[in-house]
Parts: structure tokens; sequence; C-alpha cells
């Protein structure tokens, strides 16, 4: 083989093709891969909708059965009362909802960059504190969502958040107990409420969607 003539050698149709297809066929099972591992919305909806429905059948369970005045404001102290000085609510809260969703023990880190990040949307920040100090006892359930709660010492709270769940438009939401954060893709990006992270607002009798 003379080498020297090696240089002036053109790839021919065939070998151009076959390269064409490796390089398709790689690219492919590239793109498979990044769906698999980054779900699109329609995917974060749809686990969205599955871990709404959870919750709500968890704090279903939770006036049913633990409730003597059939709302959350029994679960706060002995007497229905809500008190300042109790600060034990959240704990008490965060282990009915433990005991009614499959929680999945696993350690919190809130020196993870995910916690110091703030609240925001697609259109810009919605806090000016890290999520760490808004929500608190994070866990997580099956399918890999955590979850965060915030309650209050008082059912007539006011709250602003990303709703409904599938869109980033804020409103003000009154007259809640507390709510929860849940994010369908854990730590992972792009974390913006309406797109892989909900709250859900907690209302004297249990949960609702909608602003009626």
């Amino acid at each position: 083989m003379d080498i020297c003539n090696l240089k002036n050698r053109a790839f021919t149709l065939s070998e151009m093709i076959i390269t064409f297809v490796i390089i398709s066929i790689i690219f492919a099972l590239c793109v498979v891969a990044y769906t698999f591992i980054n779900p699109s919305k329609d995917g974060w909806l749809t686990l969205s909708r599955k871990t709404e429905i959870a919750i709500e059948q968890a704090s279903t369970g939770i006036l049913i059965n633990n409730c003597s005045y059939d709302d959350y404001k029994s679960l706060y102290d002995s007497i229905g009362d809500f008190s300042i000085e109790d600060n034990n609510i959240d704990k008490r809260m965060v282990d009915l909802y433990k005991k009614y969703l499959q929680n999945v023990d696993i350690n919190i880190d809130l020196s993870n960059e995910y916690f110091l990040d703030k609240l925001k949307t697609s259109k810009g920040n919605l806090s000016s504190v890290p999520l760490k100090d808004i929500y608190n006892n994070f866990f997580f359930i099956q399918d890999g969502v955590l979850l965060g709660f915030r309650f209050y010492n008082t059912c007539n709270a006011t709250e602003k958040w990303a709703f409904p769940s599938d869109s980033d438009e804020v409103y003000e939401i009154n007259n809640i107990c507390g709510s929860i954060f849940y994010d369908v893709n854990s730590y992972k990006k792009p974390n913006k409420l309406g797109q892989d992270q909900h709250i859900i607002a907690i209302y004297e009798r249990g949960i609702k969607y909608d602003e009626d």
C-alpha cells in the first residue's frame, strides 16, 4: 500500500452514508437518555397530579381519624385552639403526614445548595429568603418527590404562591392554615414553581385546588 497516496484518498458515498447513520443512531440514543433523565413538562405534570392525590388522601385521612372538630384546629392543641407558644405544631402535623404518605427515609441536608436557593417562577424570584427558611420538616415520598411543610398559628394566614399546579402565575391566598411545598424532580433543575415545583394550600377542612 502506498501510504503517501492515502492523503489524496476521499471518502466514498457508502462510507459517508454509514458514518451519517452511526451518528444519527448515537444522537437518537442521547435524546432518549436525556428524556428519561429529564422528564418533559407533561411528565412532571402527571407526577404532580399523582402527588396531589396522595396529599389530598392523606389530608382526608388525618381529618377523619384525628380531628374531633372535623378540621385541622383540633390538631394544634387539646382544646382545638391555636397557640403561639406551641412550638410542636409543625412536628405533630408532619408526623401525621408521614404516617399517611409513603415516607422514604432519606437523609435531608439543609446545607445543600438546593435548600439555599429561593422560590422562583419562570418570571423570576418569588421569595427573598432561602427555601429552608420558608419550609421545614422536609422528607421524600415514593417516586422521589420532595415535600416541605409550613404551618401557621392560625387558619387565617395569607400567602403568595404559584397556583394552579400547571401555571407559574402568582396569586394571594387567604384564610389558610399552612402550605405544602413539593418538587417532583427532587434536587434536579429547573427548580421553578409551576414546572417541577408546586405548593398546596392547607385549609381548616383540608386541601382544595381552586380559590372558591
